[in-house]
């Protein structure tokens, strides 16, 4: 017989603050991956973000241009990285070898074209 788990008990003030700080959260990430799409900032930009620490590497792997479900998988897979490893997760060695094979395909080429070009007229 297992003894059920027994939360702990929160005030209102307390659950509308962890409220308010999980909608900023949703919030960054939902502009991170217009950023994504737009090629102002490329994933591996995102590893030292807080707001990433606990989202799915694999959400936002599908928000840069011409890559979808299957690319976004194929790329994890030859990358040694689960679907389901978030930013904090992954090890330095993982993420390398994620950059080094998204800048080695055609499909990332347009979308680090745009960075640059994007870097060039911020500057």
């Amino acid at each position: 017989m297992t003894t059920p788990i027994i939360t702990p008990k929160r005030t209102r003030e307390q659950r509308l603050q962890a409220l308010q700080h999980a909608n900023e959260i949703r919030a960054h990430r939902a502009r991170v991956k217009v950023r994504l799409a737009a090629g102002e900032v490329g994933l591996v930009d995102l590893i030292d973000d807080p707001y990433m620490a606990t989202a799915k590497v694999v959400e936002f792997l599908r928000c840069i241009p011409k890559i979808g479900k299957v690319k976004a998988h194929r790329a994890l897979q030859a990358s040694g990285v689960s679907p389901s490893k978030t930013f904090s997760g992954m090890t330095e060695r993982q993420w390398r070898s994620l950059a080094s094979l998204l800048h080695a395909n055609q499909f990332y080429a347009a979308h680090e074209q745009r960075v640059a070009a994007n870097e060039r007229t911020a500057a």
